[in-house]
């Protein structure tokens, strides 16, 4: 199989991000992933681990803080 460019990762990335956002555990992203694209479980968790870092900075640039 070729290596995916890097709009074909960014978009693995966003789809997993999307799942994320859903409520989607970051285990059951990881077998989405995996399904969807036919990849090996450790590739699979790179990508949802990029996608849970996409998240955590889309949170950092609109600032929320959690209220004490």
């Amino acid at each position: 199989m070729k290596k995916a460019n890097k709009q074909e990762m960014e978009l693995r990335a966003g789809f997993a991000a999307d799942l994320l956002a859903q409520g989607h555990s970051c285990t059951v992203v990881t077998t989405r992933v995996t399904e969807e694209y036919q990849l090996s479980r450790r590739q699979a968790r790179r990508i949802t681990a990029k996608a849970m870092d996409l998240i955590v900075q889309d949170f950092e640039e609109i600032n929320i803080e959690r209220r004490k």
